[in-house]
């Protein structure tokens, strides 16, 4: 992936940066656009990734990574106004021009590039007004996890509503694509859009190359949620979200590897082979006693470390049980 997008880039002289041009973004209303933000990011975060993968797999590659696709993932075009603070969807997009679906705001979450708050706020309010009423279900779903993260709870409720209720279809609540019922059934995009609000809005989780954080909250007229089977790093985890605190237990051999980290003043947790631990309903992050020795070159990019075997920590490994949450009822 990283050799497609360093060969698809071109350089600009008169610029200084390398630019993808003609594409269609997230946002399929809009076809042959130059220099997608969202677009360009991600193909950076590709090149990097590589490179990581070549510290972390110690020469066990069949080649190296090129300087010449660091050079370009350096100097990709990441359109950005000044003025008004947020992110032009591609060159020469205007506040207003309507779009299909969530585009920018991803780089906020997954993508977890966008880490200023208010950056991400004007990104979030100026495509929450662009987008088309008549837009896929999954939009408002990434909106929401956005006013989660500014903790604007009672905005996020609001398009958490948005994203599922005038999706469904009675008897049975399936997921239609679009509000008319004229789009696909059983949308599977509308109901993983609606997962991740709860899995990664309300329980705040953010894979990180070195560590997991939480910033749990509960979802709107819930008095607990309960995520069941969590793996990270080889150690089982069970959360349940209450009103002030959370409980978290834990079990497996690769437990003890791990450091539980409360919000301050409290102390950091060893983690012992199997056990438990009531916290305050605050933020916390779980990491490794020893981290890696690689480092991603330039950027941040959401993902765990890594060993060159698996590669298990590269993907977030929710191995889901149970959700107990009853929003549908």
């Amino acid at each position: 992936m990283g050799q497609f997008w360093a060969s698809r880039a071109k350089y600009d002289p008169l610029s200084g940066h390398y630019e993808i041009n003609e594409i269609m973004p997230p946002d399929e209303d809009h076809n042959l656009v130059n220099n997608s933000i969202y677009t360009n990011v991600v193909a950076a975060y590709s090149i990097y990734f590589a490179k990581y993968c070549e510290c972390v797999c110690d020469g066990a590659m069949s080649k190296n990574v090129p300087n010449e696709w660091l050079e370009v993932a350096r100097k990709l075009k990441y359109p950005f106004d000044d003025v008004l603070n947020y992110h032009p969807e591609f060159d020469g997009y205007t506040i207003g021009e309507k779009i299909k679906q969530a585009d920018v705001v991803l780089l906020g979450y997954p993508i977890m590039h966008v880490t200023d708050p208010k950056i991400r706020k004007n990104d979030l309010e100026i495509y929450e007004n662009a987008t088309r009423l008549d837009g896929p279900a999954m939009t408002w779903s990434m909106h929401a996890i956005g006013h989660l993260e500014l903790n604007e709870d009672a905005k996020a409720e609001v398009l958490l509503n948005r994203s599922y209720q005038p999706y469904l279809v009675e008897p049975f609540k399936v997921w239609n694509e679009a509000q008319n019922q004229n789009g696909a059934q059983n949308f599977i995009t509308g109901m993983g859009g609606f997962l991740q609000v709860i899995l990664f809005g309300y329980t705040g989780f953010r894979l990180h190359l070195d560590h997991l954080s939480a910033n749990p909250k509960l979802p709107p007229g819930q008095t607990n949620l309960t995520i069941q089977g969590l793996d990270y790093q080889g150690c089982s985890f069970n959360f349940i979200i209450l009103s002030n605190v959370v409980l978290i237990n834990w079990n497996g051999s690769k437990c003890q590897e791990l450091i539980l980290t409360p919000s301050h003043p409290s102390p950091d947790i060893l983690l012992s082979e199997k056990g438990s631990v009531k916290l305050p309903r605050k933020k916390f992050i779980l990491k490794r006693k020893i981290t890696a020795s690689c480092s991603l070159p330039e950027t941040q990019l959401g993902l765990g470390n890594a060993n060159c075997i698996e590669l298990h920590a590269f993907i977030f490994m929710l191995s889901m049980s149970f959700i107990i949450i009853s929003f549908l009822d």
